[in-house]
């Protein structure tokens, strides 16, 4: 029999997500457009948005995924406004990979073969790609799962656990999370 759901966009749930300058837009879109169910921003870049304050437009579910190169006090001070108060009871996540740049969380390091061409574009990581890139979209998933209804995945859950030694969740500095600053 033929399922009618299948193969069908359900655009009933958008979901805003951007790169860099990107997480910068993908907060602006939220604060502006409530449709956007959840928010995802990739190492943001928030410096375009320094002067705006958005943490109380945005009532949406955030999930910030930072590589460890990017880490600056200035952009974890913005996301930090972003954090959800016990009042708000807004689900607010904020992840760091360890041993990642910038660049883990776009292709470009699996179309570049050479360590040596790697290192002198900025693509070269600690963390092999293709582990940062797991951890990433794995970490992704489960919050859209999360905030969709989707039921929940063991194999998602068991495989950020798996690689939790590569994972840190915050929000702020603090000793054990190194800066570009």
């Amino acid at each position: 029999s033929w399922n009618s759901s299948v193969d069908k966009l359900d655009i009933s749930k958008p979901i805003m997500s951007g790169h860099s300058f990107g997480g910068a837009t993908t907060l602006l879109a939220l604060a502006e457009d409530s449709r956007f169910n959840i928010g995802i921003a990739l190492d943001a870049w928030l410096y375009p948005i320094k002067e705006l304050s958005l943490a109380e437009s945005v009532k949406q579910p955030i999930l910030f995924i930072n590589t460890e190169s990017f880490l600056n006090t200035r952009n974890l001070n913005k996301m930090a406004t972003f954090q959800s108060s016990d009042s708000q009871n807004i689900d607010r996540k904020s992840y760091y990979i360890r041993g990642t740049v910038h660049q883990n969380h776009l292709d470009l390091p699996f179309l570049v073969p050479q360590t040596t061409v790697k290192k002198v574009l900025g693509l070269h990581s600690k963390t092999s790609p293709e582990l940062a890139m797991n951890v990433n979209n794995k970490l992704m998933v489960q919050f859209i799962y999360k905030h969709t209804g989707v039921p929940s995945d063991t194999e998602l859950y068991d495989e950020i656990l798996k690689n939790s030694s590569i994972l840190r969740e915050a929000f702020e500095i603090s000793d054990n999370v190194p800066t570009t600053d």
